[in-house]
């Protein structure tokens, strides 16, 4: 009789697929999201720096 329990059976982990991705979708989504954060940042300084920028954004002087 085996004594291990069916969640410990390494073949039944090896068998069960879930990750359809592959290393460059990884990366390229990564580089997404990263500048995606660096141009919200950006914008926001621009923001709280710039008059004009301000201006155009919420349609009132600084």
């Amino acid at each position: 009789m085996d004594n291990q329990s069916p969640d410990n059976n390494p073949q039944q982990e090896e068998a069960v697929k879930w990750d359809y991705t592959n290393r460059e979708q990884t990366l390229v989504l990564g580089a997404v999201v990263v500048g995606l954060n660096i141009v919200v940042i950006l914008l926001a300084v621009l923001y709280n720096t710039v008059p004009a920028v301000h201006s155009f954004f919420s349609g009132r002087p600084m």
